[in-house]
C-alpha cells in the first residue's frame, strides 16, 4: 500500500565544520557518531511508521552513491539521486519534488530532513510530523522549528507569527546565524524557534512555489535530462540558493 507520506533525505552535505572527523571523502553523515549506527541509518530509521522504503529518497552527490548503498542496502536506484555538484538546498528538494510529480505523486507530503541531526525521541518527532501534516495537506508550506536552550550562535532562527492553530505559527522571517547578543534577545523574546532545517509539504506545491519564486531554478529544474543522474553541466548551472530564501 503506498503511503500519503514520501521521505527525501538530503544527503549530499561536506560536513566541513566537523572537520577532521568528518572528511569530503566521508562526510559526518555517513559516520557512526552516537551509536551503533551511522546518521544517515538513524535518519532513515525515524520514517518508520510514516511511509515505507520504496517511499524513501536519498539526495547526495554522486561520490557517494555506493556508500549509501552499503548503509542503505534496500534503498533502490530509483530513490537515489545522484548530484554531479552541490547546488545548495532548492535545487536538491526541487529536484526531488520534480521527480516525484513525473513520476504521478505530486500530491504525496514530503518530509524533507537532513541526514545529520541528533533527535532523542523518535516517536516524538514523528508526533510532531504528523501534527505539520494537516496544514500541509491543504497546500501549506510547514518547516519545523525547535524551543531554543540558549543563545545559540550556530543555528540559524525563526521568528513566529500569527498562531494557525495549536502550537502552529506562521514564519514571520527566517534570520541567520546571530551574534551572541541577538541570540540573547531572540531567548528573552520568546518569539523565536531554531530553524531545524526539516520541512512538510506536497511536492506538486512545492514545485509551483519554485517555478514563481525562482523561476530561474525551476527553468533549469525542467531541463535535466534524468530524474536519477543528471548531465553535470546542466546540474551545475542551476541556481544555487538555500530553500530558506
Amino acid at each position: 500500500m503506498e503511503s500519503s507520506f514520501f521521505g527525501v533525505i538530503m544527503a549530499g552535505g561536506r560536513g566541513t565544520r566537523f572537520w577532521p572527523v568528518s572528511t569530503r571523502r566521508m562526510p559526518k553523515q555517513f559516520l557512526q557518531l552516537t551509536g551503533d549506527r551511522t546518521m544517515l541509518q538513524e535518519t532513515a530509521a525515524r520514517f518508520d511508521g510514516l511511509c515505507g522504503r520504496n517511499e524513501i529518497i536519498v539526495v547526495t552527490g554522486s561520490d557517494h552513491r555506493e556508500t549509501v548503498r552499503e548503509q542503505l542496502p534496500w534503498i533502490t536506484d530509483n530513490n537515489l539521486l545522484l548530484e554531479p555538484s552541490g547546488r545548495n538546498t532548492s535545487a536538491c528538494v526541487g529536484w526531488a519534488a520534480k521527480t516525484l510529480v513525473e513520476r504521478g505523486r505530486g500530491s504525496n507530503l514530503c518530509v524533507v530532513l537532513p541526514s545529520d541531526h541528533v533527535i532523542d525521541s523518535p516517536s516524538g518527532f514523528r508526533s510532531t510530523l504528523l501534527k505539520a501534516a494537516a496544514p500541509a495537506e491543504e497546500g501549506k508550506l510547514v518547516t519545523i522549528g525547535i524551543q531554543p536552550e540558549r543563545p545559540a550562535t550556530g543555528y540559524g532562527y525563526l521568528e513566529k507569527g500569527n498562531a494557525c492553530s495549536d502550537g502552529i505559527f506562521t514564519v514571520s522571517s527566517f534570520r541567520e546565524k546571530p551574534q551572541l547578543s541577538k541570540a540573547e534577545e531572540y531567548l528573552k523574546s520568546g518569539r523565536y524557534f531554531w530553524n531545524a532545517g526539516m520541512f512538510v509539504w506536497r511536492a506538486d506545491v512545492i514545485l509551483d512555489n519554485i517555478a514563481r519564486y525562482l523561476p530561474g531554478l525551476y527553468e533549469g529544474l525542467m531541463e535535466l535530462d534524468s530524474d536519477t543522474c543528471p548531465d553535470p553541466d546542466r546540474y551545475a548551472a542551476l541556481q544555487s540558493i538555500s530553500i530558506d530564501f
